[in-house]
C-alpha cells in the first residue's frame, strides 16, 4: 500500500517555537478578517484571539531570547522551582500571558490600547465550541480591539532590540 501524504501538518519539532509563534498571528490575523466578510463572526473573533495570544508568546520568547516558549518555561522553573504555564491551558488567558510578558504595567499607562485589551481578555478557547452566531457589529468591534492591541504589541517588541 503506497503511503499517503500528510493533510494536517505534522510538527516533527517543538511547535512553540518563537517564529512559528509570530507567522501563526499573522495568519490568523488574516483568516478573521476574511470570516467576517464571509459572516463567519464567531469564528472571525475566535481566531482574533489568537492572535493577541500568538503574539503575546512570541514577546515573551523576544524578551528572555528564548527560541521555544518551553526553554523559558524550563529556566523559569530552575531559578524559582516554579514552572510557568504558557504552554499549557493556561496559556491561552491573555491577562496570564502579559503579565509573562512583562507588559502588564505598561500596557496600563496606555488608555486606549488597555481598553481594547479588556475587550480581547474576554476571548476565551471555548468560543470554538459555540454554535450560535453572534452580530457583525460585535465581530468588527472585537477585531478593532485585536487591531489595537496587536499594533501596540508590535510596538513593544522593538524596545527590546538591543537589550539583550
Amino acid at each position: 500500500m503506497p503511503k499517503r501524504k500528510a493533510v494536517v501538518p505534522i510538527h516533527r519539532e517543538k511547535v512553540t517555537r518563537y517564529n512559528v509563534f509570530a507567522q501563526a498571528a499573522i495568519q490568523r490575523h488574516r483568516e478573521a478578517h476574511i470570516l467576517l466578510e464571509d459572516g463567519g463572526y464567531i469564528g472571525a473573533i475566535y481566531l482574533g484571539g489568537y492572535v493577541i495570544e500568538c503574539y503575546l508568546k512570541y514577546l515573551i520568547c523576544e524578551r528572555y531570547n528564548v527560541i521555544h516558549l518551553d526553554d523559558w518555561e524550563s529556566e523559569v522553573e530552575q531559578k524559582t522551582g516554579i514552572r510557568p504555564q504558557a504552554t499549557s491551558a493556561r496559556g491561552h488567558f491573555l491577562e496570564v500571558l502579559l503579565d509573562y510578558a512583562g507588559l502588564a504595567g505598561l500596557l496600563r499607562r496606555n488608555a486606549k490600547a488597555y481598553a481594547a485589551f479588556q475587550i480581547v481578555n474576554q476571548w476565551h478557547v471555548g468560543l470554538r465550541y459555540y454554535p450560535s452566531t453572534t452580530f457583525r457589529r460585535n465581530a468588527e468591534r472585537f477585531l478593532e480591539a485585536v487591531e489595537l492591541t496587536r499594533r501596540w504589541l508590535l510596538t513593544q517588541t522593538f524596545k527590546w532590540k538591543g537589550r539583550r
